[in-house]
């Protein structure tokens, strides 16, 4: 029988890793002048909202997610940015999205395991904003970027507890953005009454990237990973 389940919930996502913009002169060695997220200050976990929908129909499975995660602080640039020098006092914001989508088909066709294998398309969109504390001066790095991967999906179902992972990867050459991309996530799922669900996890998002930016050229090696609770009807 087709099976649909939709969640409305939250997540707690931080941003990890570091980043590095070229200047107006085009002077700068990306692979050295890189600053770290902790140091712009955007480092903190940050509540969004999380929303989730799945459908099954024999073994086929299709699954869309997204949640977005904004976080802001002050820092000190430990090397140069863009043209903001190093040492110089920063408030910065950032803000990223994702919705990502994917079709599934399972290859163990029991009650007990499902291991699926499909595609994922992921829309990822950054907007990292680095302003100068004791000056109108900033800098920004905006990047939208579309990506396809392979995927796989594991479910575990236990009666009213199921425990579920799905993982995707890929290294991409798109002009814009060369890199290696990851997708990971695990969760349980709860039915405590018929038609009621709750599912609580991890995801993570890691980026190895670099390109062009709106004619800067950047370098980017970073994750945005956190936990997600939800709570929604099956049908």
């Amino acid at each position: 029988m087709p099976h649909a389940r939709a969640y409305v919930g939250a997540s707690f996502m931080s941003a990890k890793g570091d980043v590095a913009l070229q200047n107006g002169a085009n002077s700068l060695d990306l692979g050295q002048e890189r600053n770290s997220l902790d140091a712009l200050g955007t480092d903190d976990a940050s509540p969004s909202a999380y929303v989730r929908a799945e459908a099954d129909w024999g073994p086929h499975r299709v699954r869309v997610s997204g949640f977005g995660s904004t976080p802001s602080g002050d820092g000190t640039l430990a090397n140069d940015f863009g043209d903001l020098a190093d040492g110089t006092n920063v408030r910065s914001q950032l803000d990223y999205v994702n919705v990502s989508g994917a079709y599934t088909w399972d290859l163990v066709p029991t009650d007990l395991v499902r291991v699926g294998l499909g595609l994922q398309v992921g829309l990822h969109t950054f907007d990292l904003r680095v302003e100068d504390r004791t000056s109108i001066a900033f800098e920004s790095l905006q990047a939208s970027l579309m990506l396809p991967m392979p995927c796989i999906d594991a479910e575990l179902d236990l009666g009213p507890f199921s425990l579920c992972a799905n993982l995707g990867a890929f290294e991409i050459d798109m002009g814009d953005a060369d890199g290696q991309y990851f997708d990971a996530e695990a969760f349980a799922r709860w039915e405590p009454v018929l038609g009621l669900e709750f599912i609580g996890g991890w995801r993570s998002l890691s980026f190895d990237a670099s390109g062009d930016a709106e004619g800067r050229a950047f370098d980017a090696d970073f994750e945005i990973a956190g936990w997600f609770v939800a709570g929604g009807i099956a049908f």
